[in-house]
């Protein structure tokens, strides 16, 4: 699926090529052009669980060259293909503002919109044991509800997979647009 705006193109079928272009072709999709933009993705997030592969890697090497055991090496390689999996299909979670509308893809999932006319709230949330067990919400989000006409819908900005300033310019915008809204304090 791709979403078309003046100013970007969001190859939803294709999110690994969009991780590579994420700073210069996402970069391009400017509030002052259609008023559209997409949050980009920030992959700090991934780089400490990165720098324990590695570190696990390069300490169990001497083992391996003594022992020929290569069950570690045999470990250390499902880790990382564990770890190369959640990391592509986080390249699948997209959040995008366009014609005053607020947009969601996540992986598996469909594209949900929320008209900023029908936000009934926003909160800064953290999840419970519950739920970051569940993986089911990101553990610290932005949480914008649609009214109940919406069918109670709702739109979770991760805080740790987007860059923070594409999240506050995207609370910026929503408020220029419904400044009866009370934003969350205290995440940014």
């Amino acid at each position: 699926m791709t979403i078309s705006t003046k100013s970007c193109i969001i190859n939803q079928s294709s999110p690994f090529i969009n991780l590579f272009a994420n700073k210069t072709m996402f970069a391009k999709c400017k509030e002052a052009e259609g008023g559209s933009f997409l949050l980009r993705l920030d992959f700090k997030v991934y780089l400490p669980i990165l720098y324990i592969v590695i570190l696990v890697t390069m300490v169990s090497l001497p083992y391996v060259l003594k022992t020929y055991d290569l069950s570690p090496i045999v470990a250390i390689g499902v880790g990382s293909i564990i770890f190369a999996h959640i990391v592509y299909t986080a390249t699948f979670y997209r959040v995008w503002w366009k014609d005053e509308k607020v947009f969601r893809k996540v992986y598996g999932g469909g594209v949900i919109s929320l008209n900023v006319n029908d936000i009934h709230e926003i909160r800064f949330e953290k999840s419970d044991l519950q739920t970051f067990i569940s993986l089911s919400r990101p553990s610290q989000r932005i949480a914008i509800y649609g009214s109940d006409s919406e069918g109670g819908k709702f739109i979770d900005v991760s805080l740790k997979h987007f860059k923070m300033e594409d999240v506050q310019k995207l609370m910026k915008l929503i408020h220029e647009k419904r400044p009866d809204l009370e934003m969350p304090k205290g995440w940014g």
